[in-house]
């Protein structure tokens, strides 16, 4: 019984971790992954998308956007930062 409590400590012991691991990446991503107002130009995106691939919405000009260093795709910030942290 006692082996049993140890391992459920040790258990929520390593998850408490986990999810400090896990907060401590997000809040990495949000400052690696520059946050943008999207104007409807050619520049923001080169592929020239429209809308979140994520949630499929149609950017509006002044939102709040997250734009990818190394490939320069764009997303809402909520919907980005959501998708990163698996929620």
């Amino acid at each position: 019984r006692q082996m049993c409590i140890r391992d459920r400590n040790r258990r929520e012991d390593r998850e408490a971790v986990r999810r400090v691991l896990h907060s401590s990446l997000i809040d990495r991503y949000g400052k690696l992954i520059p946050l943008v107002k999207y104007k409807k130009t050619k520049d923001i995106d080169e592929f020239n998308t429209p809308e979140c691939v994520i949630c499929m919405e149609v950017f509006e000009n002044g939102a709040d956007v997250r734009k990818i260093p190394s490939c320069r795709h764009i997303f809402h910030d909520d919907c980005l930062m959501k998708w990163l942290s698996g929620a």
